[in-house]
């Protein structure tokens, strides 16, 4: 029974291209950011009290595309500092990103508006575990939708 099933292991693994291949799918695959179906944010308890963040999250990327700046959180490790004066630094000046690209926007789109019909979507991770927070729809309708644990592997490989 265990020859077996190494065997099928095995063959399993060759289909894919061996054991770098698999190595780097399963990488693809645990590092991969899945989404909900899409749904109207008035369907969420207290979806009132997302409206900061939806808006801050379109601003910094509108913010972002139009000038380049980019926050400086957006791929930080906290365990790559060693002087926890770092992290702060970092924090203060994310902060700051955010206040430039919320003023931005507000200059630059006053007409945005964020309401109960907005679409909008969760997070999570190739297990189905969220992520925390809501996101708009159009900033990530590009991301596979999760549908099972299963699934995950042959959605983003």
């Amino acid at each position: 029974m265990l020859n077996k099933l190494t065997e099928a292991l095995d063959s399993a693994v060759q289909q894919i291209g061996g054991i770098d291949a698999a190595m780097e799918a399963c990488d693809r695959m645990y590092s991969a950011t899945f989404r909900s179906e899409e749904s109207k944010l008035s369907s969420y308890d207290d979806w009132e009290d997302e409206l900061f963040a939806l808006k801050l999250e379109v601003a910094s990327v509108l913010y972002s595309k139009a000038t380049g700046h980019v926050n400086p959180m957006e791929g930080y490790n906290p365990y790559s500092y060693m002087d926890e004066g770092d992290s702060d630094s970092i924090m203060y000046a994310s902060e700051a990103f955010d206040d430039q690209a919320e003023s931005w926007f507000d200059k630059n789109y006053p007409e945005f508006e964020i309401t109960g019909d907005t679409l909008v979507v969760d997070h999570c991770n190739y297990k189905g575990e969220g992520e925390g927070g809501l996101h708009l729809y159009g900033l990530h309708k590009h991301l596979p939708i999760f549908k099972s644990k299963n699934e995950s592997f042959y959605q983003v490989n």
